[in-house]
């Protein structure tokens, strides 16, 4: 799924984003600030995608950017914070595999999805 399908699913919109990265960034910038956008990872890195994330393509950009250094895992079915905005069954056992996949990543486990 990309952007285009997620934005009634989701708790954070495009413009709900957009005025976040408005109030932390510098006048005048956006969130292609590089701030928002590290251009060169240069340690190991695990980003978490949830799959109904508005950022799930900026996300899934940055997993493309060094196979060596980023580990990308995607979590069906899930919105952007579902770790805590989100209640149901689904959500809590995205969050326990979420926790589960930070820790082998943490311990260089290759068990992550």
């Amino acid at each position: 799924m990309r952007v285009e399908n997620n934005t009634e699913s989701s708790v954070l919109t495009l413009t709900s984003s957009d005025t976040w990265w408005r109030l932390a960034l510098p006048r005048e910038a956006n969130r292609e600030h590089p701030y928002c956008k590290p251009v060169k990872i240069t340690t190991r890195t695990l980003v978490c995608v949830a799959e109904m994330d508005v950022l799930m393509d900026r996300e899934m950009e940055m997993c493309d950017s060094d196979e060596k250094m980023i580990k990308c895992v995607v979590y069906k079915g899930v919105g952007h914070a579902f770790q805590i905005l989100d209640e149901s069954s689904l959500a809590t056992t995205m969050t326990l595999q979420m926790l589960c996949d930070i820790d082998a990543f943490i311990h260089h486990s290759e068990n992550l999805n």
